[in-house]
């Protein structure tokens, strides 16, 4: 294997790519020969990707400046 077709059909030399993924679905890359043929196939599948805005609420809350340790409490509704 020479080359590597990402998932957004780019074409890369070498044996070794980094891919980030924007979206959740499944990610297929080639493995291609100098010339062009398939030698190898591998699917992903990228499903924990969320970009819906969780209702949070942070106490405290006040952006007041203190002068101790705070303890912080998170709480995310789904």
């Amino acid at each position: 294997m020479e080359r590597i077709m990402l998932p957004n059909g780019t074409v890369t030399t070498g044996t070794s790519v980094s891919y980030t993924a924007t979206e959740n679905g499944t990610l297929t890359f080639y493995g291609l020969t100098r010339g062009g043929n398939v030698l190898a196939i591998q699917s992903y599948v990228v499903a924990n990707i969320d970009r819906e805005e969780k209702d949070v609420l942070i106490v405290p809350g006040d952006e007041k400046w203190r002068n101790e340790d705070i303890e912080v409490k998170i709480n995310v509704a789904d």
